[in-house]
């Protein structure tokens, strides 16, 4: 799985920064195919299937890790990003954490991993939706970010050199 995370993140951070390839279809991507991966190990009844699921699940785990704070940025810009990825990891600490019991409750009500896996694919599928959802979002163009963050012409001129005899 750690195989396949680091090949996702360096794969996929080194393509979508190419224009052709959009990062708000790139990542929601990733997510749908983590939760169809996810399901499909259920079917897996020999440790090489098993192996083919961890680093298909890493490799698209990597690359869905790696966009997520540049995808925030894009939507968000420079100024905000920090409060925005820190609200965004502070709600996807509630899942993390409480999906291993809410899996374990699953099997002792119904006595079967396989549905667990299979709620895990539905969370993963309705987040990849909200996620392609992103794209009507316009995100913040960077010759605007630019013009607010830097000094323009006008207050360069209007420094007053201190001079200190």
């Amino acid at each position: 799985m750690s195989i396949g995370g680091v090949l996702g993140s360096l794969v996929f951070g080194t393509l979508c920064d190419y224009p052709r390839f959009k990062r708000l279809i790139v990542c929601p991507g990733a997510v749908l195919l983590i939760g169809i991966s996810t399901s499909a190990v259920t079917m897996a009844t020999r440790y090489e299937w098993i192996s083919v699921y961890a680093f298909a699940f890493g490799l698209f785990d990597g690359c869905y890790e790696m966009l997520l704070p540049v995808i925030t940025r894009d939507l968000v810009g420079v100024q905000m990003v920090g409060h925005a990825i820190g609200a965004l990891y502070c709600l996807m600490a509630f899942p993390k954490t409480l999906g291993p019991p809410m899996a374990g409750w699953i099997f002792d009500v119904t006595g079967r991993y396989s549905v667990s896996f299979y709620v895990t694919c539905g969370v993963a599928v309705l987040a990849a939706l909200i996620m392609f959802s992103l794209n009507w979002i316009e995100p913040v163009s960077v010759a605007e970010e630019r013009e607010k963050l830097l000094p323009s012409e006008d207050t360069k001129r209007s420094r007053k050199e201190v001079v200190f005899t």
